[in-house]
């Protein structure tokens, strides 16, 4: 029997009501490094240390149809 196993997670992405307030409170309290698409993270694969991931953090507004 197959079972499916997750080999990554590409990021946290969520909706919130004042989008721009809440990746300034991020950016202030947390300091998360902003770029237009949210705050991207690298990690290294725990099989392999050489190899370099990413992992990205986005608000996005409360009425997006992009989910």
């Amino acid at each position: 029997m197959f079972t499916p196993k997750v080999i990554g997670v590409g990021g946290i992405f969520f909706k919130a009501k004042k989008s721009s307030r809440l990746r300034e409170w991020y950016r202030k309290h947390l300091s998360f490094n902003l770029n237009p698409y949210g705050s991207s993270f690298e990690f290294r694969n725990a099989k392999n240390p050489d190899k370099i991931q990413y992992f990205l953090w986005s608000v996005f507004k409360n009425d997006t149809d992009y989910f």
